[in-house]
């Protein structure tokens, strides 16, 4: 513990603010607009499974039927992780709200329509290409894709999986406890600012990388 809080304290103070700005505009983001839990967990899955498939072309010496591999066993256990992701916010919400905790949950999803799904999808892609685009103009293409993207994913990945365990033992005790006394606190703002806390946290860590480490990631990320 001592070691990581050592190694926290080297991240550079101006690396840091970047990271907290973002995600207090993600924070905000989701509560100003009203986006629920689920759904913000959705396209964080969205867009780990799209980095997965952006990476692709950048490792032209892997095979495909190995790249397709991989894009599928992501695609798998993002779904096995969202499964709980709505399972633990149906059981966190209906301590507030009246219903079957996995009606609850699916019912998050009942406000949204196909241009919804549309602009998040062409944010998300619009997002990735010029990521891709500056990647591909600099000297170390895989590089600077590991440092935008690979380390950005990895943090959100366990940020997600930090997060079926928050929202049952952290979560679901917080609401249940407040509204035994009477304070009744929102669901999704509880557990989308535990989310953005956790990705804050993650991303932290993931700062402290050395640049050898990072190097490491970019000649081969992938751990077969």
């Amino acid at each position: 513990m001592s070691k990581l809080t050592d190694a926290l304290r080297q991240v550079p103070p101006q690396a840091a603010m970047q990271i907290a700005l973002a995600h207090a505009l993600l924070l905000a983001g989701a509560i100003l607009g009203g986006v629920p839990y689920v759904v913000l967990q959705a396209l964080l899955a969205g867009e780990l499974l799209l980095i997965n498939i952006a990476t692709i072309p950048l490792y032209p010496q892997r095979s495909v039927g190995r790249h397709l591999g991989d894009v599928v066993k992501m695609a798998a256990v993002l779904a096995f992780i969202l499964f709980f992701v709505v399972i633990s916010y149906g059981v966190v919400s209906s301590a507030t709200r009246e219903g079957e905790p996995l009606r609850i949950a699916l019912d998050a999803f009942s406000g949204l329509g196909p241009a919804d799904f549309g602009w998040a999808l062409a944010y998300l892609l619009a997002r990735l290409s010029a990521s891709m685009w500056q990647a591909k103009q600099s000297h170390d293409p895989r590089g600077t894709w590991a440092r935008q993207n690979l380390l950005f994913g990895g943090s959100t990945f366990v940020a997600m999986l930090l997060m079926v365990f928050g929202a049952f033992f952290v979560g679901n005790p917080l609401i249940a406890g407040l509204a035994r006394v009477g304070i009744v606190v929102d669901a999704d703002v509880l557990l989308s600012s535990l989310m953005v806390l956790a990705r804050f946290f993650t991303a932290l860590v993931a700062a402290t990388m050395s640049a050898s480490e990072i190097d490491a990631i970019a000649r081969d990320p992938y751990p077969d």
